[in-house]
């Protein structure tokens, strides 16, 4: 079974106490096809 990761990639404001995010980026740009390792990483 396959795994597809779909999201956004965001920033916030250097000012650390902000809770506001930014989106940068939408992962499919750099997200080129099922990858595992990936995946990984969002969960831990």
């Amino acid at each position: 079974m396959g795994t597809d990761i779909d999201g956004w990639i965001e920033y916030r404001d250097a000012d650390i106490d902000s809770a506001v995010w930014f989106p940068a980026m939408k992962i499919g740009v750099v997200y080129l096809g099922r990858d595992y390792d990936t995946f990984g990483y969002f969960l831990a």
